[in-house]
């Protein structure tokens, strides 16, 4: 009798990935059977955080603090239901929780042999990270694309490149560039993430910009490589321009889905719960006639303030060159038939693009695994960064199994 049949069937290693957004946590915890192309959903959980203002630097700051305790409360009660310790965490973070912003990073890199190793980019990428840092401020960097003597490289698909030899002698000194998200805390509120890989014993937990997911998914899931992504958050509006496959910029303006949410409450005199509950009731359509009428007038009219900072933010872009024909709407904001509306008037592209009017989708989370929602996860546009992440974890276990 075998030592497997003795004890009983081998488990098979399971992972989490966690979706940390500004009105709500999502977690999920699967399993990926071998040769599988999606997960098995072993558990999933849903933490709604309050409603509050993040309008000044201390209360956002004050917000990532509780944000941080209920990441970490929900990380427990997760792995207690469990009963057992996931092989990989990776946490998804959004500009809510800390300013973005898109870099280039740059530095000479002398090579020990006659090749260049992943390991190496990113010990390179490690030691380079050092000289952003400072008292003050904690620093999350992660490279979405790297740059050999100008030359792109795919770092998920990377495994080394064989330096060029002039003569019979290589070349070993390089120009190394990478194209980096960068998250800036205050020390005390990256410590308060520190302290979550601390507290859970040394168990491997990566963070992860949801934008960095978020890119890898368009060209590989809905086929577009160049394409300008809308993500409408709870509290934020990102904007990202992808043009062969990398990102070029990434900016983001304060105002989401929160916007509608606290307006609602203030003309409806209600909580900001309720407030989100009439917009959820509205969008389903099953709002009376009455008061469907009242909140379409005032969404209309405050869907104006989302379109000012829209433009203004666009503008942003103009030096970039000019701006692909598809749109990607995502995030929980894409269901308001208001915010279609704007981004489906050609209006604002004209000028910035070479089409006259844009072709916008709105990015159905089920798309990522062939139209499954994975047990009803993903559900809706706001559950993109969710499936995002799946996606990221499933592709980098694979890589690790094939050694790349």
């Amino acid at each position: 009798m075998s030592l497997l049949s003795f004890f009983g069937k081998k488990k098979s290693p399971v992972f989490m990935v966690i979706d940390v957004g500004s009105h709500a946590i999502r977690a999920l915890i699967f399993e990926l059977p071998e040769g599988a192309k999606k997960p098995v959903i072993i558990k999933k959980f849903f933490l709604r955080l309050p409603s509050v203002s993040t309008a000044d630097r201390e209360s956002a700051g004050r917000h990532t603090l509780r944000v941080s305790t209920k990441l970490r409360e929900l990380m427990f009660v997760a792995l207690k239901e469990l009963g057992r310790i996931p092989k990989k965490i990776w946490i998804g973070i959004g500009p809510h929780l800390a300013p973005y912003s898109l870099e280039t990073w740059s530095g000479e890199y002398e090579a020990s042999g006659v090749t260049i190793t992943k390991t190496d980019l990113f010990s390179y990428f490690e030691e380079m990270s050092k000289k952003y840092r400072n008292e003050d401020t904690y620093v999350m960097a992660f490279p979405v694309e790297a740059f050999l003597n100008h030359y792109p490289v795919n770092l998920r698909e990377f495994t080394d490149i064989t330096l060029p030899s002039v003569g019979g002698k290589v070349s070993r000194g390089v120009t190394v560039e990478f194209r980096t998200i960068v998250l800036r805390f205050p020390k005390e509120i990256g410590h308060s993430f520190v302290e979550i890989k601390e507290s859970l014993g040394g168990m491997p937990i990566e963070f992860t910009p949801i934008a960095a997911a978020v890119i890898g998914i368009v060209p590989e899931v809905l086929g577009l490589r160049d394409a300008f992504l809308v993500d409408v958050g709870g509290e934020e509006t990102s904007l990202m321009l992808l043009r062969n496959g990398s990102l070029l910029q990434f900016i983001y303006f304060p105002m989401g889905v929160g916007l509608f949410v606290k307006g609602i409450a203030k003309i409806a005199g209600v909580s900001l719960e309720e407030a989100e509950d009439q917009r959820r009731q509205y969008l389903q359509g099953i709002t009376d006639p009455a008061r469907r009428e009242k909140l379409t007038q005032f969404l209309s009219g405050e869907s104006e303030e989302w379109k000012k900072k829209f433009l203004e933010t666009r503008d942003s872009f103009y030096h970039i060159g000019l701006l692909p024909e598809d749109v990607v709407l995502f995030g929980g904001g894409a269901e308001m038939p208001e915010i279609r509306t704007i981004l489906r008037d050609p209006e604002w592209i004209k000028g910035f693009s070479y089409v006259e009017e844009p072709r916008v989708r709105v990015f159905d989370p089920a798309a990522i695994f062939g139209g499954d929602s994975l047990a009803g996860s993903l559900g809706s546009a706001a559950d993109v960064g969710l499936g995002a992440l799946v996606y990221y974890a499933m592709k980098e276990v694979h890589q690790a199994s094939i050694g790349v």
